[in-house]
């Protein structure tokens, strides 16, 4: 009885006890590492270059003319657009019509990029005109963690 007393009522218990109160919270400190670097901290940085086929079409992003984009770090499973305004600065009278590709087909099947606006493509754009529009990228939710960059090429005729 005496044996008994001391390992669970006694001083022995209480140092069993402590050290499975540690044990139980590391134990929980790894599990949420380890969801969160795979949830949160995992992130693929992705950067969009624009390239346009004419000198007067221009890309807005706000006020400011871009060249690329940096969508920043993007989790699994993220969709992330940015509303972008495709200007005609032509001091003429040409109308733009305008179409797009990207490489990014060519760079990974995990993330897909497309416009969304209320207008089907070719877009035209008046002289001194502009179109709002919103270019999305998605990554899938088993998308790879790596750097991921490509290119945007706005075409078409004028």
């Amino acid at each position: 009885m005496r044996l008994l007393s001391k390992t669970f009522g006694g001083r022995s218990s209480k140092k069993f006890n402590m050290k499975l109160l540690i044990f139980a919270v590391m134990c929980c400190l790894v599990l949420i590492s380890a969801y969160a670097s795979t949830n949160y901290l995992w992130s693929a940085p992705t950067t969009v270059a624009i390239s346009t086929f004419s000198p007067y079409i221009k890309v807005y992003y706000g006020d400011r003319e871009v060249t690329s984009i940096n969508f920043g770090n993007l989790i699994p499973g993220a969709s992330v657009g940015i509303l972008l305004r495709i200007v005609n600065t032509h001091p003429n009278a040409t109308f733009y019509n305008i179409n797009w590709n990207s490489t990014l087909k060519e760079l990974t099947n995990k993330i897909r990029d497309e416009w969304w606006a209320p207008w089907p493509w070719p877009l035209s754009i008046a002289p001194r005109g502009y179109v709002s529009t919103e270019y999305r990228i998605t990554v899938a939710s088993d998308c790879p963690l790596a750097t991921y960059t490509w290119t945007l090429y706005l075409y078409g005729s004028g």
